[in-house]
This record gives structure tokens, sequence and C-alpha cells, in this order.
């Protein structure tokens, strides 16, 4: 998931104090000893910045500096779950939309960093919890209507008005208008972009996470729809899980439809037939081979599976002959 730089846009003494906190960490990697040091002196800088910045605002956005440099510095891979701790304590006070949206991010990394390599029933439980800090994300986003794509910076210039003569203050009344309605699209065009690139980063997240087995899009429905409460939006990230989990099992042979398998032993009750793609028909090619001719072993081919199934079962039938024979003779 793209990173998102730490908000230190606004040019204040906070700013400021907060580059200086996190100076350290621009330093080169070094042994971990020394980047727990590190951090220590950090989260001991950024607790007096809180006692100094008492204001709600300035409170929220330590918090949200504190997580970030939890998840984009080596500080994640001593304590991961201090990003979601920071960034939960930064979503209880005002912040910029985008910064919100982020702090979401930032807690359902902060699930996914500390449960590096989980796969399989336990990647289940991590993803369920992963989740639902991504979907509030995104539900936080649904209100503006964003498009597809970011919009493109409007064109002009900002300046002032230089003029006089008898429509001077005519002329400047337009020209201060102008400066307005173009400083406005100019921060609309902004935040839309930047809320589109956390809204795509969420959205590959998700989809990432519930198309890898189990497969579960069921509950990722369930969950899409108690949480952002708007079908369309609900549809759109379902199409998309889906249509990679179809890559993934076209890569691996298999074919999905409406109603996506929980793992790929289960794929025959849920599934219905369609044409086989080139991957299957080579794994079917070689199943059948090992039929005809038995498995390789040590590079020479073995007995045939049919007649060694054959003569099994001409085994028993034999057994079941005898037996039956000694029976009647007895009787």
């Amino acid at each position: 998931m793209p990173s998102m730089a730490a908000p230190l846009a606004m040019g204040d003494d906070l700013s400021e104090q907060l580059q200086k906190a996190v100076a350290p960490f621009c330093e080169n990697e070094l042994q971990p000893e020394v980047e727990r040091v590190r951090l220590d002196s950090f989260e001991t800088a950024c607790a007096k910045l809180l006692t100094d910045y008492p204001e709600p605002a300035q409170q929220g956005r330590i918090y949200s500096f504190l997580a970030r440099i939890y998840v984009q510095t080596s500080a994640g891979q001593f304590t991961p779950a201090k990003a979601g701790q920071y960034a939960e304590k930064a979503l209880q006070y005002p912040l910029p939309l985008p910064e919100r949206v982020q702090m979401y991010i930032d807690c359902g990394q902060s699930v996914e960093m500390a449960n590096s390599g989980a796969t399989g029933q336990r990647l289940a439980v991590v993803r369920r919890e992963a989740v639902m800090p991504y979907l509030l994300g995104l539900k936080e986003m649904l209100p503006q209507d964003l498009p597809e794509t970011a919009p493109e910076f409007p064109t002009g210039r900002m300046g002032f008005y230089n003029g006089d003569g008898p429509q001077a203050s005519e002329e400047a009344r337009k020209h201060d208008a102008e400066q307005s309605d173009l400083a406005a699209a100019w921060e609309s065009a902004k935040l839309q972009g930047d809320l589109i690139v956390r809204r795509d980063a969420i959205t590959d997240q998700i989809e990432f996470l519930y198309s890898r087995m189990p497969f579960a899009t069921e509950e990722l429905n369930k969950l899409a729809n108690e949480i952002l409460q708007n079908p369309a939006a609900v549809e759109r990230l379902l199409s998309r899980v889906k249509k990679r989990i179809q890559r993934r099992l076209d890569e691996m042979g298999a074919n999905a439809f409406e109603e996506l398998p929980p793992d790929l032993d289960q794929m025959g009750s849920n599934t219905r037939p369609s044409t086989v793609s080139s991957a299957a028909k080579r794994t079917i090619a070689h199943s059948s081979a090992v039929a005809v001719r038995g498995p390789v072993t040590n590079g020479k081919p073995g007995l045939p599976l049919v007649l060694i199934t054959g003569g099994v079962l001409i085994a028993v039938l034999a057994a079941i002959f005898i037996l039956r024979k000694r029976n009647n003779r007895r009787n």
C-alpha cells in the first residue's frame, strides 16, 4: 500500500517541533539496540509536545504524526501495534478528511504488520480485523462522491491586481472573484486527488487480502454492507475482489462464478461447467498420463495406475469367492 507523508505541511511552530522530533529516523539504519534508544527519545519528545500543544487540532496532528512514523519507519518492526493505538487516538480529535482516512489506513496496516506472514485460518482472522478500519476509511469518503480518476488542476495564475482609472475598482473586484474561484478550484482538485489516492490504496489492500485463500467473499459482502451502507459502493468493491480471485483461479487452472469457494477443495460444489483454461488442460493431461503410464520413480516410469488398481480389485474378488465357497461346503 502506498505511504502518505506525515502531516508536516503546515508552516508553524508545531511542524518545526515535529520535524526535530523525527530527525533521528532520517539517519541511516542502525543496530536494533540503537534503534530502540532512538525510538524512546522520539516518544519522549512527542510526549512533551502533547503537553506543550494542548489544542484539540494540535493533539490530533501529534498523534497522527506518531502513527505515521510507526507505519513508515523501522519503529513499526519493534511495536507494530502502536501504529494502530496512535491512529485511534488521533481519530478522537479533529483532523482534515485526508488525514482521518489515513489514520484508518494506519489502523489496518498496524494489524497486518503485527501478523506478517499469516496464512490459512490465521489469515482469515487477521484480515477480518484489518478490513474493519479499511471499510471505515472508505465510508468517510463516500459523501465526497469521488470520480474514478483524480481531476486536473485548474489553469490560471494567482496574483494581485495593479490597475487604476475610473474602472479600477470594478476590475479589481472581478479579478478578486476570479482569483477566489481559482483558489477554490485548486483546493477542490487537491482534496479529491488526496482522497482518491487513499481510496485506491484501501481498495487495493482489501482486494489483496480477500483474494487469498481461504476465500471469504460472503464475509466481505456482509461487513461492507454493515459499514458502508451503500449498495453501489459494496458492489464495486466485491466486483474487484471477485475479478482478482478469478484471475488467480485461472492461473491455477480453475474457474469461479457467482459464489466463490471458501477453498479449492470445495470448488466442485460451488462452480458450474465452463471452458477449461490452458493451465487446467495441462493439469488434466498430466493426470491422464500418470494414470496410463504410472508415476515416475527415480527417473523410471512405474506400473500404470490402471493396472495396479485392476490387480487389487481382482485379488479382492478372488478372496470373496474363496470365502463363499468354504461357507457352502460347511453348510
